[in-house]
């Protein structure tokens, strides 16, 4: 065979090559793309499992709390229908996916849990007890093993249509090491593409499994910190109902000790209802004149009932905020100073500027050094007693974000044995008598 023979051959060969290396890019493209949207569907019904099971939880615990605290009534029954409808929204997101048996399922489930919600909205305890037991916990049961099955097939299939893009690639290396550069460009392109799909895809998974271990972290937390109050609540309201009590001072004391851990509970609520409003972007801000000695002074009014004893030193002044979330933050601070702090609390304050300085201080052992950095961060602390202990790891981040919506700032400081909260948020500037008000979002 001549030379233009060979020639001919290896043209032949090289051609064959590069359109055998192409159309092996090519099924590695499209094989990454349908993994991706395999993962998308298979995270979506991860999340769905999820959501559903927030909202079981949810609704029971809206039973329980409705039932033995009728102040936490309203909140605890938005919380749960908060978390219902989000469960739903998941749900629908899952779309014509949906066999006509789920969906079946589905609908039955969220009928019932809206009457249960309706059941507790209107005080008929046993009823909802006796539903959530019932047909809801079956329905509940039944629709989270039709995702799990659903679930189980989708990852089956993502790991077949791994296996095969893995395959595939193998192939494709092979003809690389035949083919001329041109080839191996090619390839390495549909190389990188594969590699990229299967990068994006262990992401995914890994943050959905630390969304878990947060999520089951969190309700854990949450189950527990609720569960300590409510039981005291409870307990003391028996001795009280009971008559065991004779002693008028001991009854005021239980009086107070039942006001102090209900208030610890509604700081909980609060706290929770802020941090969800927070995540979502619907937060909203009336910012206006706020006076900075009232609100002070009606914070610790109620804490004085729980038996805190908080000395105040100048707090005379007006900044520019919004009312209630400057209440919520000055709750927090000194309801933790209280808590967590020294024997002795006191808040100062003063104008320096354009800046109007809030500090809350204490003469307790301060927080540990290892925690400072990470303190305003959610969840960071549950190891450090000065900060965790009876709260949800929520109260400094909801401070800090609050704060820093409405152009304000938070630090911790240690100086001379006393540990110091320093709130900073701009004087109300007065315009023609009055103070301009403002709405803002958070986030905005």
């Amino acid at each position: 065979m001549n030379r233009s023979g060979y020639l001919v051959i290896a043209s032949a060969l090289v051609v064959s090559a590069l359109i055998v290396g192409v159309a092996m890019v090519f099924a590695s493209s499209v094989g990454g793309s349908n993994i991706s949207t395999e993962a998308l569907a298979f995270t979506r019904t991860e999340s769905a499992i999820a959501t559903l099971a927030t909202s079981q939880g949810a609704i029971q615990r809206s039973v329980a709390i409705a039932q033995a605290d009728p102040a936490q009534h309203d909140a605890i029954l938005d919380a749960a229908s908060m978390a219902v409808e989000t469960s739903q929204d998941r749900l629908q997101q899952l779309g014509p996916d949906l066999s006509p048996e789920m969906a079946a399922d589905v609908d039955a489930y969220f009928d019932g849990a809206f009457e249960v919600l309706g059941l507790v909205d209107r005080s008929e305890f046993e009823l909802a007890a006796a539903s959530v037991a019932g047909d809801l916990a079956s329905g509940y049961a039944r629709l989270v093993d039709r995702l799990l099955d659903r679930r189980d097939a989708q990852g089956a299939t993502l790991q077949s249509m791994d296996d095969r893009a893995a395959t595939a690639a193998t192939a494709t290396r092979f003809v690389i090491a035949l083919a001329v550069p041109l080839v191996v460009g090619v390839l390495a392109l549909g190389t990188y593409r594969r590699r990229e799909s299967q990068r994006i895809l262990q992401e995914q998974v890994e943050s959905e499994r630390d969304l878990r271990k947060s999520r089951d972290d969190f309700i854990a937390n949450v189950s527990h910190e609720l569960r300590t109050p409510l039981t005291a609540v409870f307990g003391f309201a028996q001795l009280l109902d009971a008559g065991l009590i004779e002693s008028a001072e001991e009854r005021d004391d239980l009086t107070r000790l039942i006001y102090g851990e209900s208030g610890e509970l509604v700081r909980m609520v609060e706290d929770l209802l802020t941090a969800a409003r927070l995540t979502e972007g619907e937060l909203a801000y009336k910012l206006e004149s706020v006076d900075v000695a009232v609100e002070v002074g009606d914070v610790i009014e109620v804490l004085s009932r729980m038996g805190s004893d908080i000395a105040v030193l100048g707090v005379e002044g007006h900044v520019r905020a919004d009312r209630l979330r400057f209440r919520q933050i000055v709750r927090n601070l000194l309801s933790n100073a209280a808590r967590y702090g020294g024997e002795t609390v006191v808040v100062t304050g003063k104008k320096d500027d354009d800046v109007y300085r809030l500090v809350v201080a204490d003469n307790g052992d301060g927080v540990q050094d290892e925690t400072v950095e990470t303190m305003f961060e959610r969840f960071s602390h549950y190891e450090d007693a000065s900060l965790a202990r009876g709260g949800l790891g929520l109260g400094l981040s909801i401070v800090r974000t609050l704060l820093e919506d409405m152009a304000g700032t938070i630090r911790y400081e240690r100086v001379d044995g006393w540990s110091r909260f320093v709130v900073e948020l701009p004087v109300a500037i007065a315009i023609r008598g009055a103070v301009r008000d403002e709405s803002i979002v958070a986030g905005a």
